[in-house]
């Protein structure tokens, strides 16, 4: 009884209800339609932290002061790729991309559309010379200032790259993982290779470097134990 009144409730209504989901679906075409396409890019970097056999020889080899030591290098190397300096450098690529390139990713804004060309080739000039060098723009120089708001206009200013760039552990992997989203697809892949490439080269400089600041003390102490204990033998005899 209540099933068939609830069929002829149905057969009542059924020309609102079937304009209702028209509409539902009409509308939600077009929401989707007028969205901006969005492509992903994302690499990983294997770190090579979770390795219990580095663990062994740990003075303190507790799980829980195993797993914080992890979370620790973890967080030091994500930190580490999100290096203002690093994420300079991606910018300095991508405006260089764009100046030289017959496909550039991104159209120049309309305030700098028509840009002269040996004002092209001084930007170029200036964007090399700090990626070289690994140097920020000087905001109080007013030359710099104006070639930072050409990254600013371009969207390839640290703070806009940051917007769309996320840098972290995958889970409990032993992988970091760095996404970029964008417009362009040949633009995301470009940022997470391009910063990716960056912190390898960064890290790699840094490692060594440690290790022959290191050396170099360890064999500068060993100098010193070696003559206070010639120093001392002498007096012995």
């Amino acid at each position: 009884m209540e099933l068939s009144s609830y069929f002829s409730l149905l057969g009542k209504y059924k020309y609102i209800i079937i304009i209702v989901v028209l509409a539902t679906i009409i509308a939600s075409y077009f929401l989707v339609k007028n969205l901006p396409n969005e492509y992903v890019s994302n690499t990983q970097i294997a770190t090579g932290i979770v390795d219990a056999s580095r663990h062994l020889l740990d003075k303190d080899n507790t799980p829980n002061a195993q797993q914080d030591e992890i979370n620790r290098e973890f967080s030091n190397l994500t930190e580490i790729i999100k290096l203002k300096k690093l994420i300079d450098n991606v910018s300095y690529q991508l405006i260089i991309h764009d100046l030289s390139s017959a496909n550039p990713f991104r159209t120049l804004n309309h305030q700098f559309k028509n840009l002269s060309r040996p004002a092209v080739a001084h930007a170029l000039v200036v964007y090399r010379h700090k990626l070289k060098n690994g140097e920020p723009l000087s905001l109080y120089n007013k030359d710099e200032n104006g070639l930072n708001e050409l990254l600013i206009s371009m969207k390839y200013d640290e703070r806009s790259l940051r917007k769309d760039l996320t840098v972290e552990r995958d889970g409990e992997s032993d992988f970091i993982t760095i996404t970029f989203s964008s417009e362009n697809p040949q633009l995301s892949a470009f940022v997470v290779n391009t910063l990716c490439k960056e912190f390898l080269d960064y890290y790699t400089v840094n490692v060594k470097q440690n290790e022959s600041n290191a050396i170099s003390f360890l064999s500068n102490l060993l100098a010193e134990k070696r003559n206070a204990l010639n120093d001392k033998k002498d007096s012995l005899q």
